[in-house]
């Protein structure tokens, strides 16, 4: 998008966020262990030789909606689905990332939640990152089918809600998670992953503020009135067993047409959001002192 911050293409590019939060100088303890392929597999290698249990998920660098994700078991295919992987193309690049195992269940099923967050540039050329809102509302979504430790199903981890249409996706509001965190594991555990959640936002932004920005950037125009658009992006985290949030992905473009009841409400209440704050933003708003924004927590 033209209106859109050059830094933020380290976002969504999956390979490029885990180069970002893998640098020593801008590390988040969030980022769950990862290699870039065909880049790293000698690194890979060494690393299944001592976790001959661990199971990975291989992520094209710009899917949308688990599409191009297949789940990998560190056995004696794993070479093997390698090999034919890069047989394809040789010179692609891919994510190949651990999965978080155990996972939290909700309800007997594995789940992600999908955080919406608020993003304003700044009016200069990204030398100092823009001001981040974070929205409490999100989406908590299910895998298509139940877990069972002794399955491969991909069916049983892949919990994004664009392989399913309408209201047979099953997902629910961040309001049904807290009830559910806080009834099997005590009041206030849904604030301490939320606290945990702003921190890794903050820890991501951060990051991406100090990355330097190309040449190619740095001569785009960007007038002042950019810092009024919002944008909307995406973030996506995995809760394990000991209530540690990771981050999964960024997604800059994330869908914001409803497919379902839930995801109408939750959606469009993200995108009412944004553009009141938007307006409050730009002081061009009629009636300014009656916009209010619920909800929406301004991070620093």
């Amino acid at each position: 998008s033209p209106f859109d911050d050059i830094k933020l293409l380290h976002l969504d590019d999956k390979v490029l966020l885990h180069d970002l939060l893998q640098n020593a100088e801008t590390r988040t303890s969030c980022w769950p262990v990862g290699f870039v392929l065909p880049r790293d597999r000698g690194d890979l290698e060494k690393y299944n030789l001592a976790n001959k249990n661990a199971r990975w998920i291989m992520k094209d660098r710009a899917g949308y909606g688990s599409h191009g994700n297949h789940i990998l078991a560190c056995d004696n295919n794993f070479e093997e689905c390698l090999d034919q992987k890069f047989l394809v193309d040789s010179k692609c690049s891919v994510l190949c990332q651990k999965l978080i195992e155990p996972s939290m269940l909700y309800y007997g099923r594995k789940f992600s939640i999908r955080v919406y967050a608020v993003y304003f540039q700044d009016s200069g050329i990204g030398e100092k990152g823009g001001d981040v809102y974070l929205l409490d509302d999100g989406l908590v979504k299910l895998a298509e089918s139940e877990f069972d430790a002794k399955g491969s199903n991909d069916g049983m981890y892949m919990t994004n809600s664009g392989r399913i249409e309408g209201d047979a996706m099953t997902q629910f509001n961040f309001d049904s998670l807290r009830r559910y965190i806080e009834g099997t594991h005590g009041k206030g555990t849904y604030d301490k992953i939320w606290n945990a959640v702003e921190e890794s936002v903050i820890e991501v932004m951060t990051a991406l503020a100090q990355q330097k920005v190309s040449e190619i950037g740095t001569r785009r125009t960007r007038p002042a009135m950019y810092s009024t658009v919002p944008k909307i992006m995406g973030i996506d985290y995995i809760i394990d067993n000991s209530l540690k949030t990771w981050l999964m992905e960024v997604n800059r473009f994330p869908g914001l047409e409803a497919r379902g009841a839930i995801d109408y409400k939750v959606k469009n209440e993200v995108v009412s959001s944004a553009w009141k704050l938007a307006s409050i933003r730009s002081g061009v708003a009629c009636g300014l002192a009656d916009v209010k924004v619920g909800n929406v927590n301004k991070l620093n």
